[in-house]
C-alpha cells in the first residue's frame, strides 16, 4: 500500500473499533452481549445510516479506496476465524458423555423440529422469501432449515454463567445439547454449502467431493484431541507462552487454507481446530490471552463489518422477520423442551432447556453472512436471519431467569 491507502486503512480500523467499543459498552449497560452493540455500530457506520446521512463521506472512507477495502475485509475474515476458534474451545465433550440420552433427545428434537418447519416454510410459502426460481428450491429450503435449527454455544455459555446455571444439572444438559447442536449444525451447513456450490448455483468452482472430507477432518480433530500435549504445553506455558500462541495462530491459518482448498469453508476448519485443542488449551493461561485478544480486537471488527454489509432499513421485511422468528422459536423451544420431557425432565426445567437452546446469537449471524457473501440468500432474508439471531438471544436470558426464579 502507498501512504494514502494505508492511512485510509488505519482510519477504517480506528472508526470500526471505536464504534464497537462505544456501542458494545452501551449493550452491556442494558445487560446484552457486546456483540449486539458491535453489530449496531456497524449498522450506523454502513449504508443504513451513514450511507444515507452522508453518502459522500461513507463512500470516501469505506468504499473509494479498493486496496484499503480489500485489506479491511481480509482482517475481518481473520477475525471470523479466531472467533470460531474460541467457539470451538467451548466444546467440552465430557458434557456429551455425562448426559448421553437427554442430550440426544433434547438436541435431536431441538434440531429436527425447527429444521422441518424451516424447510416446510420455503416449500409452501416461497413467495414470502421472494424466491425467483423453483430449480434450486430444495437446497434453499434445506439452507433455511439449517439456519433455524442452529444454536449459539458462546452466547448460551455466557447466559448460563450470568444465571448461575453453568455448573448445575440443567446447565450441563443445555451445554451438552448445545455442543451436539453446534457440531450437527456445522456439518449440515457445510454439506449444503458444498452441494449448493457444486450444483452450479454459485460459480466458485468447488466440488461435491468436498463433503467427503468432513469425516476425515473430524477424525483428525479427534486424534489431535487424544494426543498427549500437556507436558510440552505446560513447559511452554511456564516459560514461553508466546510459543503456544504462535503455534495456534499458524495452525489456524494453515487449517483455514487447507479446508478452503478442499472446498469447505474456512470457518468450519477453525471451529474444528478449536474443538481439537479445547482440553489442552483450557489448561493454561494462553486460553485467556487468546480469548481476550479475540473478543477485544478481531471479533469486534468482524461484527461491525456484518452491520455494514447492507441497508437494514430498506431491506427490513417485518412480515418475514416475524414469521421466521415465530417458526424458529416454536421449533427450537418446542422441540428441545419435548426432547427433555421425553427423557424424564420436569416441565419447567424442560422449558428452561428449550429457551436456553433457542439463543442463536453470533453463530447464526456468521452463517447468514457467509450465505449472503455467496449470494445464496437475498438482502431481505439476510436481514431477517440477523434479527432472528439477535431477538432469540435477547429473550432467552430473561425468560430463563423468570423460570429459574419460580421453579
Amino acid at each position: 500500500m502507498h501512504y494514502p491507502e494505508i492511512r485510509i486503512f488505519f482510519l477504517q480500523i480506528f472508526i470500526m473499533l471505536a464504534s464497537a467499543l462505544i456501542f458494545g459498552r452501551i449493550a452491556r449497560i442494558f445487560k446484552q452481549p457486546m456483540v449486539f452493540g458491535e453489530f449496531l455500530g456497524g449498522i450506523i457506520l454502513g449504508p443504513s445510516v451513514l450511507g444515507i446521512l452522508s453518502p459522500n463521506l461513507f463512500h470516501t472512507v469505506f468504499l473509494a479506496d479498493t486496496f484499503a477495502k480489500t485489506a479491511r475485509e481480509g482482517i475481518t475474515q481473520v477475525g471470523m476465524l479466531f472467533f470460531l476458534f474460541i467457539a470451538g474451545l467451548e466444546v467440552k465433550l465430557g458434557y456429551l458423555r455425562k448426559h448421553k440420552l437427554t442430550m440426544i433427545l433434547t438436541s435431536g428434537f431441538g434440531i429436527l423440529f425447527p429444521f422441518i418447519l424451516g424447510v416446510a416454510s420455503v416449500l409452501f410459502l416461497p413467495q414470502l422469501f421472494n424466491f425467483p426460481s423453483a430449480d434450486d428450491v430444495i437446497l434453499y429450503a434445506l439452507l433455511i432449515g439449517t439456519f433455524l435449527s442452529i444454536s449459539a454455544l458462546p452466547i448460551i455459555t455466557r447466559i448460563l454463567i450470568d444465571l448461575g446455571l453453568i455448573k448445575e444439572n440443567t446447565g450441563q444438559i443445555i451445554m451438552a445439547s448445545a455442543v451436539f447442536n453446534d457440531v450437527i449444525g456445522w456439518i449440515l451447513f457445510t454439506i449444503i454449502l458444498s452441494k449448493y456450490v457444486s450444483s452450479g448455483l454459485h460459480p466458485a468452482g468447488l466440488k461435491i467431493t468436498s463433503i467427503f472430507f468432513i469425516p476425515v477432518l473430524f477424525l483428525i480433530a479427534f486424534l489431535i484431541r487424544k494426543m498427549r500435549l500437556s507436558p510440552v504445553w505446560k513447559k511452554w506455558n511456564q516459560n514461553e507462552p508466546g510459543q503456544i500462541m504462535m503455534i495456534i495462530t499458524v495452525s489456524l491459518l494453515l487449517t483455514a487454507a487447507i479446508v478452503e482448498t478442499l472446498g469447505i469453508h474456512s470457518v468450519f476448519g477453525a471451529f474444528l481446530l478449536g474443538v481439537a485443542l479445547a482440553e489442552e488449551t483450557n489448561k493454561n493461561r494462553v486460553h485467556e490471552i487468546i480469548y481476550q485478544f479475540t473478543v477485544s480486537f478481531f471479533a469486534p471488527l468482524y461484527f461491525v463489518s456484518l452491520g455494514m454489509q447492507t441497508n437494514f432499513f430498506t431491506n427490513f421485511d417485518v412480515l418475514l422477520i416475524l414469521f421466521l422468528l415465530g417458526v424458529a422459536t416454536l421449533g427450537k423451544v418446542g422441540g428441545a423442551s419435548l426432547g427433555a420431557r421425553c427423557s424424564g425432565i420436569p416441565l419447567r426445567q424442560s422449558l428452561i432447556i428449550g429457551f436456553g437452546l433457542n439463543a442463536r446469537g453470533a453463530i447464526e449471524m456468521i452463517l447468514a453472512s457467509i450465505a449472503f457473501q455467496y449470494n445464496l440468500i437475498n438482502e431481505a432474508v439476510y436481514v431477517a436471519l440477523i434479527f432472528v439471531a439477535i431477538i432469540t438471544s435477547m429473550i432467552s436470558s430473561p425468560v430463563m431467569g423468570f423460570l429459574v426464579k419460580y421453579r
